[in-house]
C-alpha cells in the first residue's frame, strides 16, 4: 500500500510516498480498519517532521507522517459496537506516532467518529485536530458560558476559525484577531468584532475579555492581563517555558493562564459531527493537495499564512 515516510529528520523535501508493506491481518481489539480517503496537514505534522520534538518522537526512521483522517470502514476489531464495515468516519490518532498519510490505518474507535453523510470527505480530515483544539479550550478549559466576551488571536487559521464558529455557538460575543485581509473571513464563521494584528488590537481595544484564547502561543500574559476582566483565563497551545511559569504563578482578580493539549475523544468528535450537521461548524479549506505532493501541501503550512485547513487527498 502507499503511505508517506521520512528517513530524517528535515525540510519538507524529506518527504516520500512509497509502496509499503499492507497492514498485518490480524485487527486489534477496540480498533477498527480505515481505508483513508483524505488527511490534513497540520502545524504538528510539521513540526515534527523537522525534528522539534525529537526528545519525544526518538531517532528511529523511517517514519510515517499525519494525525487527521476522514474515510470508509473496512474491518472492526472485537468489542467495537459504535462503528460497522462500510460507515463513514474521521478522526485523529494521538501521540506522537504520525501515520494517516497512508492508503490504510488501524485506529481506535475511541478516538474516532461516524462522519454525517451531508459532510465531504475532504472536509472531515479538515476537522479533528483544527476543532477539537478549539472545542477542549474553550468548553473543557475555559468553560465558555453564553454572555461571556471571548477573544481569538491568529483567528483566520485552522483551530482559530473553528474556534469562532464554536465560540459564536455557545453564545458567546466573539471578537477575532487576524490581518485586515482576512475579516471578512472572520466575520463570515461567528467574529462579531475583528481587530487587525497591525494596530496592536489588545492595546488599542477597550473591551475586557472573560477569555482570551491564544491559538499560535504569542501572547505573554503580562502584554494581556489589562485586557482581561476579573476571573478571565487565558488559554494557550505552546507550553513555553514563560507559559508554564504563567499556568503556575497566581494572579491578581482570580485571574488565569491555562494549556491545551488536544486529545482526539470520540465524545468531541461526535460533537463535532453534530456541529457540522446543522452547519453551525463550517470547514474553510484554504488549498487541497494531491498524495503525490505532499511536500508542497507541508511547505504551505509552513509560510503561516494559511486560511483555513490544507488538505491532501489519499485516494
Amino acid at each position: 500500500m502507499l503511505a508517506a515516510e521520512y528517513d530524517a529528520y528535515g525540510a519538507a523535501d524529506v518527504l516520500a510516498i512509497r509502496d509499503v508493506e499492507p497492514l498485518d491481518a490480524a485487527l486489534a481489539p477496540g480498533n477498527i480498519r480505515v481505508r483513508v480517503e483524505a488527511t490534513s496537514v497540520n502545524p504538528k505534522d510539521t513540526f515534527v517532521r523537522k525534528g522539534r520534538f525529537r526528545a519525544l518522537t526518538g531517532e528511529t526512521f523511517p517514519k510515517r507522517v499525519g494525525y487527521d483522517w476522514s474515510g470508509t470502514v473496512e474491518r472492526v476489531g472485537a468489542n467495537v459496537k459504535s462503528f460497522a464495515v462500510g460507515d463513514r468516519a474521521f478522526g485523529m490518532v494521538n501521540g506522537w506516532a504520525g501515520r494517516t498519510c497512508a492508503a490504510f490505518i488501524d485506529v481506535a474507535a475511541a478516538q474516532s467518529a461516524r462522519l454525517p453523510g451531508r459532510v465531504s470527505m475532504a472536509s472531515g480530515a479538515a476537522v479533528p485536530l483544527a476543532a477539537q483544539t478549539a472545542l477542549q479550550a474553550l468548553v473543557d478549559v475555559a468553560n465558555v458560558r453564553a454572555g461571556q466576551r471571548v477573544f481569538v488571536s491568529g483567528a483566520s487559521g485552522g483551530v482559530g476559525l473553528f474556534a469562532l464558529a464554536i465560540a459564536n455557538d455557545l453564545g458567546a460575543s466573539v471578537t477575532a484577531a487576524a490581518s485586515a485581509a482576512n475579516e471578512k473571513l472572520c466575520r463570515d464563521f461567528g467574529a462579531s468584532a475583528f481587530a487587525d494584528y497591525a494596530i496592536a488590537p489588545l492595546d488599542t481595544l477597550g473591551d475586557r475579555f472573560d477569555v482570551v484564547f491564544d491559538v499560535f502561543g504569542n501572547l505573554a500574559f503580562d502584554a494581556i492581563e489589562a485586557r482581561l476582566a476579573p476571573g478571565g483565563i487565558l488559554v494557550t497551545t505552546v507550553p513555553s517555558p514563560a507559559t508554564m511559569l504563567a499556568v503556575a504563578a497566581p494572579h491578581a482578580d482570580g485571574k488565569r493562564v491555562r494549556l491545551v493539549s488536544v486529545n482526539s475523544r470520540a465524545r468531541d468528535l461526535e460533537t463535532l459531527a453534530w456541529m457540522l450537521d446543522r452547519e453551525t461548524v463550517r470547514v474553510h479549506i484554504d488549498a487541497t493537495y494531491m498524495l503525490a505532493d505532499l511536500a508542497s501541501a507541508h511547505a504551505y503550512v509552513e509560510r503561516k499564512h494559511t486560511r483555513g485547513k490544507v488538505v491532501v487527498t489519499i485516494s
